[in-house]
């Protein structure tokens, strides 16, 4: 079993995890933190440094940031360097209610279905809105 670390701009992360608990019953422990304007930049790295190193301690660990070379991305990038876990950008409930069904596998694994999970989940609807426009004007 893994747990999971969101670290986001502004409260996306909190908000999310708000989200996924109100889509499902959660079975993994999922913990956040929220970078704002106010703290420095250098205390968060201490802050989740701290929290990877006690997640690390029960277990596997996937981070999760909300976009590509953000202060969150950049951070953890930073903490790759000294620390093994696992992290993944581009934040989004699909991912993570499927990290959340994947509990019972390696991180690794998790990661590997839950990606795929994510992407198929990911659609420009217009597609849907033409096909439906198209059956009733057959229809007619």
């Amino acid at each position: 079993m893994y747990s999971l670390l969101l670290i986001t701009h502004g409260y996306l992360a909190d908000e999310m995890k708000k989200s996924l608990y109100a889509l499902c019953y959660l079975k993994i422990e999922v913990h956040t933190i929220c970078i704002n304007e106010e703290t420095l930049v250098c205390d968060y790295i201490d802050m989740i440094r701290e929290k990877i190193i006690q997640l690390m301690d029960k277990g596997e660990v996937i981070v999760l940031t909300d976009v590509k070379l953000g202060t969150p991305f950049n951070i953890v990038m930073q903490l790759m360097k000294d620390y093994d876990f696992y992290h993944l950008t581009g934040i989004n409930i699909p991912l993570l209610m499927k990290l959340n069904d994947t509990y019972c596998l390696t991180a690794k694994d998790a990661i590997e279905k839950s990606l795929w999970y994510a992407k198929e989940e990911l659609m420009d609807t217009e597609s849907i809105k033409r096909r439906a426009l198209y059956e009733i004007v057959d229809e007619e």
